[in-house]
């Protein structure tokens, strides 16, 4: 349909505006019944009737289960946060039990705690104590981390709790050092009793208890107070890795002995204020060369 008259014509036939003439002309054209049969297919054409009624109940359903997942995303999250509030009120229980009293100290720092029955401790360096002052009359129980002097008054027993084990007493002078897989229990006056699980063994003044590969072993020693009061530490027989873990509870120093080093014993005494003092009583009598580096670091030379 390329003619520009024809076009015209078709034109008004769409609009009905053809004169007779006009009709004439264009029933002698092709193009008029090619026309014809496209609109009389667009006539055919047609949409099928809504249901109304179908529509708003499958959009109310979909609506219905948009709020059913909702709702089990907001049960899932306020019970995961219900478990995080319930987590964090059971440890905060736990630290803070009314009555709890926690002391700490730092590298090299010693400090002096008076129980409420005037029992006295003192804590030295890198050591944690606690104990429950609104039970103590009740309950005189103290758990230790690190090493400690208790002069105890007389009166019900007095515990303290360790990692390795229980020591208890009536009223005496001891000292305890729990310190990882290592206890050592001094009596200085009165008696103590040392529990390890089923092992239980009491020792009095002038003795001291110390665990050995699980099994505990009695001494007798000769001091009146700790040595760490002296600012010393004294060794017999002690294994050289335990030694210079102590070294790291009075000064800001890295030591990494070797394997081959670690469980020759060592007897002496150790400076717990001079390192390169201490590091000289250690290493020399031992036969092994170190050497001092920067910001605390010493090397132990194979």
């Amino acid at each position: 349909m390329g003619d520009p008259e024809v076009e015209i014509l078709l034109s008004k036939w769409l609009a009905g505006t053809l004169t007779e003439a006009e009709k004439a002309q264009l029933a002698q054209s092709e193009d008029l019944s090619s026309l014809r049969v496209v609109v009389n297919d667009i006539a055919s054409w047609s949409v099928g009737e809504w249901d109304t009624a179908q529509g708003l109940a499958l959009l109310k359903r979909q609506q219905a289960e948009r709020k059913k997942r909702s709702m089990r995303r907001r049960i899932s999250y306020s019970i995961a946060a219900g478990i995080g509030v319930l987590l964090i009120v059971a440890t905060l229980w736990q630290i803070l039990i009314p009555g709890t009293v926690q002391v700490r100290t730092g590298i090299a720092e010693v400090k002096e705690l008076v129980f409420p029955d005037g029992s006295l401790m003192k804590l030295d360096a890198m050591t944690q104590v606690s104990y429950n002052k609104n039970k103590w009359a009740e309950a005189r129980h103290v758990t230790l981390q690190g090493q400690a002097f208790f002069d105890v008054k007389a009166g019900n027993s007095f515990e303290v709790h360790t990692p390795s084990g229980v020591v208890s007493v009536l009223g005496t002078r001891f000292n305890i050092k729990a310190v990882t897989e290592h206890l050592l229990v001094e009596c200085y006056s009165g008696n103590v009793q040392v529990a390890i699980e089923s092992d239980q063994q009491i020792i009095g003044s002038g003795e001291k208890l110390s665990l050995v590969d699980g099994v505990l072993r009695k001494q007798s020693h000769s001091r009146t107070v700790p040595d760490w009061e002296d600012s010393l530490s004294i060794y017999e027989e002690t294994p050289l890795q335990e030694v210079v873990q102590d070294l790291s509870r009075y000064f800001e120093v890295d030591i990494q002995l070797p394997n081959q080093y670690a469980h020759l014993a060592f007897s002496g005494q150790v400076s717990q204020t001079d390192l390169t003092l201490a590091l000289k009583s250690i290493f020399l009598p031992m036969g092994i060369d170190y050497s001092q580096e920067d910001k605390g670091r010493v090397v132990i030379r194979q």
